[in-house]
């Protein structure tokens, strides 16, 4: 099980973490980046108070174990709190990599005020990645629980083992930090305890109270994240960019019944892009791919297989620059030819101009039967 707090002891042989002084630490050496789990080890007299791992980075100083050691709760499902991670900290696990030259722990940068950025010579060089790093974690846009499943929908949760460990539950698509907690999960196969350490973080949620009936959780993909224009379109292995699950969930206290709606929302599943340049709006390319269709139509199969039948709205201009992918997008919904896909195109920006949204009862009206039949 999970604990909430864990104190962090580290050494110049090894890291030991545990929820106290009487179970189980997680032990990893130094030397050999082994894991263990121990209740013989050294424990300092000054532990670092931690929150939970995020999990192990390595770069050419060797192994850093990122903990969190700050975190808000920002609200609770049933009884379960939801928290974001405020602050974290890098601990070396490993011994030092030796021959090191100095621009591979730091690195020259110019600031450029122009741009208001920072270009880097080396690439490589650890102190990038690190402040990569803290750019990836000051967004505050990392989410946790020790009790409940950010990853899964109710639906999904419901046909779950509510026995295995919450990383073993976990959605794979929202299970953020699951690549920099590979050694951790592999030890879990092997021996369970290993599963108190592994901490499933996941981005976009969001709950507003402490005690409520409604819920709002968002959950963005971990596969073809991006930001705008520089992540467009659908890549071969049918995920689409910045994919956001949003699940709306409502409890009723007086009956104890919990209910859920699931929508999706995605780059559209074509192979395009938009190349930054100096205009406002950078132009738009549709890529004629030869993997186009097939690309598509795995896009849609993962949605049914996960979602059921699909209302695919597309909300882009019906003319102007985007007319080219609406029509494309349309093409393919019809080459696709699958009844439990409706396609509606819905052009946001002219149905809802000068802050008419209102105007959004137009959609509803048009796709109610099928959220009925949805339930």
């Amino acid at each position: 099980m999970l604990s909430g707090s864990l104190s962090l002891h580290s050494s110049a042989s090894h890291v030991a973490i545990c929820a106290s002084a009487t179970s189980p630490a997680l032990v990893v050496d130094k030397a050999s980046g082994l894991l263990s789990l121990s209740t013989n080890v050294a424990l300092s007299q000054t532990p670092l108070t931690c929150y939970g791992i995020v999990g192990t980075l390595s770069l050419n100083e060797g192994d850093l174990l990122i903990v969190v050691t700050a975190r808000e709760e920002i609200g609770a499902w049933r009884d379960s709190v939801v928290y974001k991670l405020t602050d974290y900290t890098l601990i070396n696990a490993s011994l030092p990599t030796p021959n090191l030259s100095a621009k591979q722990v730091s690195f020259p940068f110019i600031f450029n005020a122009n741009f208001n950025c920072r270009r880097c010579f080396k690439v490589e060089d650890d102190a990038v990645f690190k402040m990569l790093l803290a750019d990836i974690f000051t967004s505050k846009f990392f989410y946790f629980s020790y009790t409940f499943d950010l990853t899964q929908s109710l639906q999904r949760r419901n046909g779950l083992n509510f026995a295995d460990p919450l990383w073993k539950r976990a959605d794979d698509r929202f299970f953020w930090n699951k690549n920099l907690n590979i050694n951790l999960i592999e030890r879990a196969r092997e021996d369970p305890r290993f599963s108190d350490f592994i901490l499933p973080i996941t981005v976009g949620c969001t709950i507003n109270g402490k005690t409520f009936d409604y819920g709002l959780l968002s959950r963005r993909s971990r596969h073809r994240a991006g930001t705008r224009y520089n992540s467009r379109g659908v890549n071969d292995e049918g995920h689409v960019s910045n994919f956001v699950e949003t699940e709306q969930l409502i409890f009723d206290h007086s009956s104890g019944q919990e209910s859920s709606y699931v929508q999706t929302r995605g780059s559209i599943p074509l192979y395009w892009r938009q190349l930054i340049n100096a205009k406002y709006t950078p132009a738009l390319n549709i890529d004629h791919n030869p993997k186009t269709a097939e690309s598509f139509k795995l896009h849609f199969t993962t949605q049914l297989d996960v979602y059921g039948d699909q209302i695919a709205v597309n909300l882009i201009n019906k003319k102007g620059y985007e007319l080219r992918l609406g029509k494309e997008f349309e093409k393919q919904i019809g080459n696709l030819n699958d009844p439990r896909v409706k396609y509606i195109h819905f052009d946001f920006h002219h149905e809802c101009k000068n802050m008419r949204w209102d105007r959004i009862s137009v959609l509803v009206d048009k796709i109610e039967k099928d959220l009925q039949q949805q339930g």
